[in-house]
């Protein structure tokens, strides 16, 4: 029957129904880089995501209900609550890849990491 030919187009239009609707965001989300349609009503800064404009929210309302069951730490991001909870264990499953040291988040790594280029960068410069 014509009008019934699968198409690369169908197929992956048959997919995408297939997925969750979070995927499908994800999907917009890589396919419309830089597009933050979800604007916050207090501050007007655009996110990609509901759920990134939902925890943004909680900076102006305060609410943190991500609380450390040691210490009893709120936090507006389940995000930051695991971080922090490293802190906690002493866990420092970020290693780098130029010395033996090991951070708790990959921020912290980050950090280290931008001392190993900018010495690298002296080095290259003929400074020690």
């Amino acid at each position: 029957m014509e009008g019934d030919e699968i198409t690369p187009f169908r197929i992956d239009a048959i997919e995408t129904r297939k997925k969750s609707c979070g995927a499908i965001k994800s999907v917009f989300a890589s396919a419309f880089p830089g597009e933050k349609p979800h604007i916050c009503n207090v501050c007007s800064k655009g996110f990609s995501t509901s759920s990134s404009l939902n925890t943004h929210r909680r900076i102006h309302t305060g609410e943190k209900p991500h609380k450390c069951p040691e210490c009893g730490k709120c936090f507006t991001a389940s995000s930051n609550l695991y971080y922090h909870r490293m802190t906690h264990t002493k866990s420092k499953p970020h290693k780098c890849a130029w010395c033996p040291r090991s951070y708790p988040t990959p921020g912290e790594l980050r950090a280290h990491a931008a001392a190993h280029a900018r010495h690298a960068t002296l080095l290259t410069n003929g400074y020690k």
